[in-house]
């Protein structure tokens, strides 16, 4: 993330296998999907200022997320899977 007002960028993403992230209306979370090593697949909810971890949804088929979108309000997400 880039902050306009300190001029200064902030990564979260290392040594973790992001892809496909989605801003919270809010600013304040950021939706992941994460493949580690063994390619489980998750979708993971991080704070977005530090990257800790919020909330990790559950994922018992293993499916491959992709493109993860919050709704209008930041109450839910919507996650395609393959």
């Amino acid at each position: 993330s880039y902050n306009v007002r300190t001029q200064q960028f902030t990564t979260i993403a290392s040594p973790h296998r992001y892809h496909a992230a989605s801003l919270s209306p809010d600013g304040t979370q950021i939706a992941v999907c994460i493949t580690d090593e063994g390619y489980n697949h998750q979708l993971q909810i991080l704070k977005t200022t530090t990257g800790k971890l919020i909330q990790q949804l559950p994922n018992p088929e293993n499916d491959y997320y992709l493109t993860p979108s919050w709704t209008l309000d930041g109450k839910h997400l919507i996650v395609a899977k393959h």
